[in-house]
């Protein structure tokens, strides 16, 4: 009885069955393929050789983007200028939220002042944002 072999369901025959050592996936998964978010931020963290001011510096792409951006901005090209506004807008909201929780100083009160606007404290000396019709435009 040693010799039979029942096939059947999830018996193949024993000339079809894998050999030790075999696989039944040769080729094996196919690798994950990556989207496009992932192939950007590889290419915008590689790093590139940048002369500046005399010295060759090695900083990430996105840096090098960045440096570029702001130099032309500074040399009067507009949509750089938008692009940096539209940038810091987006990125840097949160810095510019904790910087409306701290509380203002005497000199910027004399801005406010020399500008026409007004602003109110509360009892506790916060400051409370600024109405619109707290605004002079002279």
């Amino acid at each position: 009885m040693s010799d039979e072999y029942d096939v059947g369901y999830g018996k193949p025959p024993k000339k079809a069955q894998f050999k030790p050592g075999q696989s039944g996936n040769p080729r094996g998964r196919p690798k994950k393929t990556q989207n496009f978010r992932t192939d950007l931020r590889e290419e915008l963290q590689a790093q590139v050789s940048v002369n500046e001011g005399g010295h060759v510096q090695t900083i990430s792409r996105q840096r090098a983007l960045i440096k570029r951006t702001i130099e032309k901005a500074l040399k009067g090209d507009l949509r750089a200028a938008q692009m940096l506004v539209q940038w810091a807008g987006v990125y840097l909201a949160d810095d510019q939220e904790a910087l409306a929780q701290q509380p203002l100083t005497a000199e910027d009160f004399a801005l406010l002042d020399h500008f026409g606007i007004t602003r109110n404290t509360d009892a506790g000396g916060n400051n409370e944002d600024i109405d619109e019709g707290e605004i002079n435009h002279e």
